[in-house]
């Protein structure tokens, strides 16, 4: 197994901190005059690769695409960033060649402090919504839903429940919210 860090400081941090793991650790390699094809090798097995952001997304299309067809895992990957990756044809064909090939299998994404985006492989993605101290689901897709989508899943569902109350609820912090909404899950 091979861990790859988005730079090359925490791919050391990590080094100095694991230094007794069983794995190489690397960096993407943003920024290096060298080839990326010296980062994998032919006995190399999986591919772990730790927090990968947009900025990264280039060097780790053409990582992946030197991996072929052996196991990659991201851990907590935010690939999409219009301000970084962009909006234009560039950032679509990025979309279209490679982000939108990235399987998700497990996914959970707080949302204003007051709900949470969820999915688990191969199941539906759930819009979750804090109500009264609990967690309910007001919504599943079959894809994963846009912010847009999100926001007008989360506008309707609060402009329905408008009518029936009356007062206003105080959101808690987000730790909390998330506490609840995995316990919710839980039962």
């Amino acid at each position: 197994m091979k861990g790859i860090f988005p730079d090359a400081g925490t791919a050391g941090l990590a080094r100095r901190d694991w230094e007794n793991v069983n794995f190489q650790i690397e960096d993407v390699g943003t920024g290096k005059s060298y080839s990326l094809d010296s980062k994998i090798h032919p006995d190399d097995e999986i591919f772990l690769f730790i927090s990968p952001t947009s900025i990264e997304v280039n060097q780790l299309e053409e990582l992946c695409a030197i991996i072929d067809y052996r196991p990659i895992v991201m851990l907590n990957p935010q690939l999409e960033d219009s301000g970084i990756v962009g909006i234009g044809y560039a950032a679509r064909q990025i979309r279209n060649r490679f982000l939108s090939n990235i399987e998700s299998s497990y996914y959970l994404r707080p949302i204003f402090n007051k709900a949470a985006i969820i999915y688990s492989y191969p199941g539906l993605w759930e819009v979750w919504q804090e109500k009264s101290d609990e967690y309910e689901k007001i919504a599943e897709l079959l894809k994963k839903p846009s912010d847009d989508e999100i926001y007008m899943i989360l506008i309707d569902k609060k402009e329905s429940q408008a009518l029936n109350r009356t007062k206003t609820i105080n959101y808690p912090n987000i730790f909390r919210s998330l506490q609840r909404l995995v316990r919710n899950l839980r039962n």
